[in-house]
């Protein structure tokens, strides 16, 4: 198991397992998304259920109840509104050319975590924004080093200071 994963599954106490390795198809997934995945979120879906963490912090997951083409779609669509009110926003929301980001979870609908999709998938770093695209910050790590750090309150992003409290799972 992914050392990130397993820290992750003890602070926030989930002992159960979601599914198997065999058990989503990621060819299929890919295909409808578009584009890759990184490993660890692809370990990540294998552990843990759709989830919400805090009961805020929702993470993108192929087997949530509106299927992850929706998912991507919806929070992409949502979020270019914001795009035309800050022009000068330095990345592109996928499928748009560019510095791209794809999204992988949000808070309250109020900081959108993303991909920046540059290189190959496992080098993919994070951009955390917020809801209008005036504020951003750049992680230089994967999605579970960028839960991890929030979830233990050790982050280092001015944008995602007010989160706090203990560790929770809502799965």
């Amino acid at each position: 198991m992914d050392a990130n994963i397993a820290e992750l599954r003890e602070l926030v106490s989930w002992w159960g397992t979601y599914l198997d390795l065999d058990s989503i198809d990621w060819g299929e997934i890919e295909e409808a998304a578009g584009h890759p995945f990184p490993l660890d979120f692809k370990r990540f879906c294998m552990e843990f259920p759709p989830v919400a963490f805090q009961d805020a912090l929702f993470i993108r997951h192929p087997e949530s109840d509106f299927g992850v083409e929706d998912e991507w779609e919806n929070v992409s669509r949502s979020v270019a509104s914001f795009l035309e009110l800050t022009p000068d926003f330095p990345f592109s929301i996928y499928p748009e050319p560019g510095r791209t980001l794809i999204p992988w979870g949000n808070y309250e609908e109020q900081i959108y975590f993303w991909w920046l999709a540059e290189g190959e998938p496992d080098d993919w770093s994070v951009v955390v924004t917020d809801g209008t695209g005036s504020q951003w910050e750049a992680f230089p790590g994967t999605m579970t080093d960028c839960l991890l750090e929030l979830l233990q309150g050790s982050q280092r992003l001015a944008i995602t200071e007010h989160l706090g409290g203990s560790p929770r799972f809502a799965g």
